[in-house]
């Protein structure tokens, strides 16, 4: 998993006076109309979500705040929410149709500085009820 912060590629999430490994901090489950994203920051930011179609322009922490991929196209779906240290925070990206997204979520502390970190990648949501996804080869 690759993690962007200030400006480095890095394996962790750099914060000021922070070093650590994203899977300590952010979970992301899957629901029917897209993800709910869980977020455990180390010191208080307000975090930014963004789902994108697969392949989309990775998205620097600026654009993840805005909404777009890398190409200032907007994301699918995009949120925000106010992140507490050391408490649990939420994002709820919803209301997309197509089963699979690059999910990506940026923090911004209170001077301005942001940490981006990629979520996952290639995310699978859930069907919807009664219903399945089957793999198809073409």
């Amino acid at each position: 998993m690759s993690h962007w912060a200030d400006g480095f590629w890095a394996h962790g999430f750099f914060a000021p006076g922070f070093w650590f490994e994203l899977a300590t901090i952010a979970t992301i489950e899957a629901e029917i109309d897209g993800y709910t994203v869980r977020v455990t920051p180390p010191y208080d930011v307000t975090l930014f979500a963004v789902a994108l179609p697969p392949q989309a322009p990775t998205p620097n922490s600026a654009q993840i705040a805005i909404g777009c991929d890398g190409d200032g196209v907007p994301a699918l779906a995009a949120a925000q929410a106010a992140g507490i240290e050391d408490e649990e925070a939420e994002l709820h990206l919803t209301g997309l149709d197509f089963p699979v997204h690059d999910v990506y979520v940026a923090g911004r502390d209170s001077v301005g500085s942001f940490l981006h970190v990629e979520v996952t990648a290639r995310q699978l949501k859930l069907p919807p009820a009664g219903r399945q996804y089957q793999p198809v080869t073409l």
